[in-house]
């Protein structure tokens, strides 16, 4: 059976509409799908309006998408020195208070139960135990400092350290702004577009059945028209005691197998499923048409169903 591959990406989405669109101008009355577009309401010049305000939402989200990725590198660039200079400081402490690793918390610095020193993973908690750290240090007046000689020995500038700190966190606001402003723009691109390319699906769908005997003349309008026969893969699914499951991409024209102990009952996963179908422990169901994607039950209040399925791959 021939079938649409539908593209992934915006871009793609975008380009397959708009061959659709030329194709449909180019052919004016004679297009083959313009019944379809009647039948179901379709304004392609409503959808190419959408479809441009959609693409220039998708620009604005890219750009901050960058925006993003710039100063999350940025903030990287100055942070990871500082919070390197940081954990060294640390190690020094823990050694100094090796009686006593506790007396890391008066530093802002946890410890777990086997004085294993812990560092928070996230950005904005390692700049806070960076700032409270330094903080902590500045409470010292002149050189009393555990920390004084350590620094001077190992060139490591806190001060610098806390400045520059604060223009990492900048930079990492800056990053998470972007990113919430940039899932923003996305959602307001699908809520335009979404229709659109739901619209350039069902034409494709269309096209494979009006060109029935010869599906890969949908490749005229742009649609890519897989004709290769689908990959089957068997899978054995367990269903617990009075259990339900609804299975897709079932195989039509494959067989499931009842392999016990528990009988069951196979229902279409359409919105009209149906009668029930039966199919006792030991039994094969031939799957037909509409039960590409099918409820299956387990009818034993006490024992697991095992039941062999065909699935495309």
């Amino acid at each position: 059976m021939s079938r649409l591959i539908n593209p992934p990406e915006f871009s793609e989405k975008k380009k397959l509409f708009k061959s659709v669109l030329a194709k449909d101008t180019a052919d004016g009355v004679a297009s083959v799908i313009r019944i379809f577009l009647s039948e179901e309401g379709i304004v392609l010049a409503d959808d190419d309006t959408d479809c441009d305000a959609a693409d220039a939402l998708n620009t604005e989200m890219e750009k901050l998408a960058k925006d993003a990725e710039r100063d999350y590198k940025e903030r990287d660039r100055i942070f990871d020195p500082i919070f390197k200079n940081h954990t060294d400081s640390v190690q020094f402490l823990k050694q100094l208070y090796i009686s006593n690793p506790n007396k890391l918390g008066d530093w802002f610095v946890t410890v777990d139960g086997g004085n294993r020193v812990v560092y928070p993973p996230a950005f904005a908690e390692r700049y806070l135990c960076v700032r409270k750290f330094i903080e902590k240090h500045n409470t010292y007046p002149g050189i009393t400092s555990p920390l004084h000689q350590f620094l001077i020995e190992n060139k490591i500038d806190l001060a610098v350290n806390y400045t520059d700190a604060s223009t990492a966190n900048d930079k990492n606001t800056a990053a998470s702004t972007a990113n919430t402003n940039k899932e923003t723009k996305r959602g307001d691109r699908d809520v335009l577009c979404d229709p659109v390319f739901a619209h350039t699906s069902a034409i494709g769908q269309f096209l494979v059945k009006h060109y029935m005997s010869n599906p890969n003349k949908a490749g005229d309008w742009g649609f890519r028209v897989d004709s290769s026969p689908q990959a089957v893969k068997f899978r054995i699914i367990e269903i617990a005691p009075g259990a339900s499951e609804m299975l897709k991409n079932v195989d039509v024209g494959g067989e499931c197998t009842s392999m016990g102990p528990a009988d069951a009952e196979i229902t279409s996963g359409s919105s009209t499923p149906g009668t029930p179908i039966p199919l006792p422990s030991g039994q094969k169901f031939k799957v037909i048409r509409n039960y590409g994607t099918m409820k299956v039950k387990n009818l034993s209040g006490t024992a697991i169903l095992k039941i062999e399925v065909p699935f495309h791959s």
